[in-house]
């Protein structure tokens, strides 16, 4: 009880933080970020009589949601200290529920004739996330900043590079907010950076759409 009742104060102090760069790594933190992109994804190729929104709500379901309740349960245990996962060593099971969940949600849009476009979101997610286990093993990088500069480049790839360019402000501004709340160091977000922008397109060079 004792445990229980510490992990809702922790919980409840995190979305506590008014700070922007709190209130900002909240707003755009992985799940809710993949989440706002899925809706306009699902509907860029669908065609008449086909169901974008199903296929929006099966990714969000399966990518977004199962993971970040997984995250959830387990602070509220206190077997994970933060939401954001800031302690590498409690990062791999995350990860691996992740993948699995991801995997499953490609799966279930490829077995419904889900466009191209929602498929190919789908498995920028999990290449993603595989990505980040595995460095997870020997080093850790922001997957704030992962997730954000994967995100550009989805928009970039998926509809237009003046989009993409059109919300760019965002990664520096979140790539500030991890760095000025100390979760991580200009290498580790950097590598963020790297890899995020890195991993989609070369999946997308191999396998156009």
């Amino acid at each position: 009880m004792t445990s229980l009742r510490s992990s809702t104060v922790r919980l409840k102090t995190e979305f506590a933080d008014r700070s922007w760069e709190s209130l900002l790594s909240n707003l755009l933190s992985p799940p809710i970020l993949w989440a706002m992109i899925a809706l306009p994804v699902a509907f860029r190729d669908a065609g008449p009589g086909q169901h974008p929104l199903l296929w929006a709500a099966i990714y969000g379901l399966f990518v977004c949601l199962l993971p970040a309740l997984y995250i959830g349960i387990n602070v509220l245990r206190g077997s994970i200290s933060d939401l954001h996962l800031r302690e590498r060593r409690q990062r791999h099971r995350p990860y691996l529920v992740t993948i699995l969940s991801a995997s499953t949600a490609w799966a279930m849009l490829s077995l419904l004739d889900a466009s191209a476009v929602m498929r190919a979101l789908a498995l920028f997610s999990l290449a993603n996330v595989v990505a980040m286990a595995a460095i997870t093993v020997f080093w850790q990088i922001s997957m704030h900043t992962m997730s954000m500069s994967s995100a550009l480049m989805a928009l970039a790839l998926l509809f237009s590079a003046p989009l993409a360019l059109a919300v760019s402000p965002l990664l520096p501004l979140v790539y500030a907010a991890r760095y000025r709340l100390g979760r991580h160091s200009h290498r580790q977000l950097l590598g963020g950076v790297f890899l995020g922008t890195l991993l989609p397109l070369a999946l997308y060079l191999s396998h156009p759409i």
